[in-house]
């Protein structure tokens, strides 16, 4: 399956700012691949987006309860600002995607 995995961090506000540029980037568009939503345990992403009002199209995306163990073998890339699930992408070998946000000062080293 094609498939993209984002791992969302432990911040609230990054996880805001992650969801609309992916409600933005992709609505309305017909993709090939499905887009995994994997939720930090302390910050539920699917509960953040509800509170937005972004409706996420079932046909792309996906909150997924599954472990990064899991799913992001099967994945082609990873979306992830800070978080140490980046770990899972460099141990499988796929590539990393690191979004540059506007609301936060960004200290992450993911970055560059």
């Amino acid at each position: 399956m094609n498939q993209v995995v984002v791992a969302f961090a432990n911040c609230a506000v990054e996880n805001r700012e992650v969801l609309q540029l992916l409600h933005a980037a992709f609505k309305d568009k017909k993709v090939d691949y499905k887009i995994l939503l994997k939720s930090h345990p302390c910050e539920p992403a699917q509960q953040t987006a509800e509170e937005l009002g972004l409706q996420f199209d079932e046909k792309i995306f996906e909150f997924t309860e599954q472990s990064l163990e899991q799913i992001v073998p099967e994945s082609k890339a990873m979306i992830v600002k800070e978080s140490s699930s980046v770990f899972w992408a460099l141990n499988n070998n796929i590539p990393v995607v690191v979004p540059y946000l506007y609301s936060i000062i960004d200290m992450c080293p993911l970055s560059g």
